[in-house]
């Protein structure tokens, strides 16, 4: 009898190891999954970098546009790449797996293992830095301090919170409690690319400070006056300064929609902006009042009529060569993946319900404050559509096109369409069909006149008309030139892009 009690615990006691390898072996493999995944989403050697670039820019040159689209790419790649499956279905043998490792690291003094909480932590790390990317701030900033107070103080995942979280906090306006954040990541992470970072931080928001102060005590004229006060920082009083200007030049006009945008009024920014890319009396302003469109619909808030307007603005304002590195930054950014995941109801996302509820209610309201923003900027956008100058010119009736070829002749037309890389010419005889590349020039004529007026309507493949005046071919692209009062406007088309050629009717 007593032997048989010894073989059945013998066998009990196997069968709990065998069952307890089991589940360790499942918890340690978990846990190395979700590690090395969480690697590769954090990039945070990377993210160093990325901050440097963006505090220079912020502090030292707000609008180089090519250093912005390159962070725009830069920061899309850090908590938002690798192959992210955060559904983590923990089975029994799981749980039972981490409860045993558990309790040995706590018999040897160890922290436990929290799977639950360490994907908790990394989706609210992804969602603050998200919003921290599209100048959202505040909401940056209170979950950046909900997850202070959860992350262990010595982890690498708390000294990028504390930066990122005192960056935020400068941006908000509140330099003094920054600073004092930033110290606490000079102490507790010596040495280290976080220190280096809050470092840098630190000594150009002490610049700015001291700035401000001499700004104030010097008496200036208050168009330089809020000049100075924007390259600071200080947009609230910048935008103070300008709203008591009787007659603002379009320079200020532009400095007061800057300030709208860093404070987050994107809105009220962009209805500014396409006033300013419209005007006429300064072209500089124009162009850079576009820019910000482009940068605003295309990586701030993907709004695909305002990249539109925009886009087309700039071949107006012969601006191409920064839509092309728009359009390419464009490709090469990654999309968010935190907001699919959170928006998703299908996720199986291991986090406890409150705080699973507390940032799908956030993602929601910036879902439906970006909404609210695109719903408002419809209105003006259409507006502006509708206020776009157009020559008003009187047709002749026996108003040709004229097309001339590389092989010496000369074609009277209708009108020109664009089949794959074929033209097909319409003329009153019969129908003739050449590749694109033998094509020279396009003028409209009145008999042996050339006309020098917008008589010639370009349709591209959006559906996009342009008038204009004339048409040289440029290897892969289209020269259109247009006249406008006495200036005359040069913009380019690429060949695949065109519809059609006809006449104003």
């Amino acid at each position: 009898m007593t032997y048989s009690r010894y073989i059945l615990f013998f066998v009990g006691m196997l069968g709990f190891f065998i069952i307890s390898a089991r589940s360790i072996t499942g918890a340690k493999l978990l846990e190395l999954r979700l590690n090395i995944q969480k690697d590769q989403i954090m990039n945070y050697e990377l993210s160093s970098h990325a901050l440097r670039s963006k505090l220079r820019q912020v502090f030292l040159d707000k609008d180089d546009f090519e250093n912005e689209i390159k962070i725009n790419i830069l920061e899309s790649s850090i908590l938002n790449s690798g192959d992210q499956n955060v559904e983590v279905n923990l089975t029994s043998w799981d749980l039972a797996g981490i409860q045993l490792v558990n309790g040995v690291r706590l018999l040897s003094l160890k922290k436990p293992v929290k799977i639950v909480d360490d994907q908790r932590n990394t989706l609210m790390l992804q969602f603050a830095f998200q919003q921290e990317r599209i100048r959202k701030y505040q909401v940056a900033h209170n979950q950046y301090d909900v997850l202070e107070n959860s992350l262990n103080s010595d982890s690498e995942e708390a000294a990028f919170v504390y930066l990122h979280n005192a960056f935020c906090i400068a941006m908000i306006g509140n330099h003094d409690l920054a600073i004092a954040k930033l110290e606490n990541v000079i102490s507790s992470f010596p040495g280290s690319h976080y220190s280096k970072n809050a470092k840098l931080l630190i000594s150009l928001i002490q610049e700015s400070k001291s700035k401000a102060k001499k700004i104030k005590s010097d008496k200036q004229e208050p168009s330089i006056y809020a000049n100075n006060l924007f390259s600071n920082g200080n947009y609230e009083e910048a935008i103070k300064v300008l709203d008591s200007l009787p007659n603002p030049t379009p320079d200020l006009s532009f400095i007061r929609a800057r300030s709208q945008e860093e404070l987050g009024k994107t809105s009220d920014a962009v209805k500014n902006y396409l006033v300013l890319a419209n005007q006429k009396s300064n072209r500089d302003i124009a162009v850079k009042a576009n820019r910000r469109l482009m940068l605003i619909g295309n990586f701030y808030q993907t709004n695909t009529e305002l990249v539109e307007v925009a886009s087309r603005n700039a071949i107006n304002l012969n601006d191409t060569q920064a839509l092309k590195k728009v359009e390419i930054g464009k490709k090469l950014t990654q999309e968010s993946k935190i907001i699919k995941i959170l928006s998703d109801p299908n996720a199986n996302l291991e986090i406890d319900a409150e705080t699973l509820k507390e940032l799908k209610l956030e993602v929601e309201a910036t879902t439906n404050e970006m909404q609210k923003e695109k719903e408002e900027l419809k209105t003006v956008i259409q507006t502006s559509k509708k206020e776009e100058v157009s020559v008003e010119i009187q047709i002749p009736t026996d108003l040709k096109i004229k097309i001339t070829l590389k092989d010496g002749r000369v074609i009277y037309a209708n009108s020109i369409n664009q089949s794959q890389d074929f033209l097909n010419i319409e003329t009153n005889n019969f129908p003739i069909r050449t590749p694109i590349r033998n094509l020279k020039q396009i003028q409209s004529s009145r008999g042996n006149s050339v006309q020098s007026e917008n008589y010639l309507v370009l349709t591209d493949i959006s559906g996009v008309r342009k008038q204009i005046t004339e048409i040289t071919n440029k290897e892969d692209a289209l020269q259109l030139i247009s006249k406008k009062s006495d200036e005359m406007i040069k913009a380019e088309l690429n060949h695949s892009k065109i519809k059609s050629i006809s006449l104003v009717r």
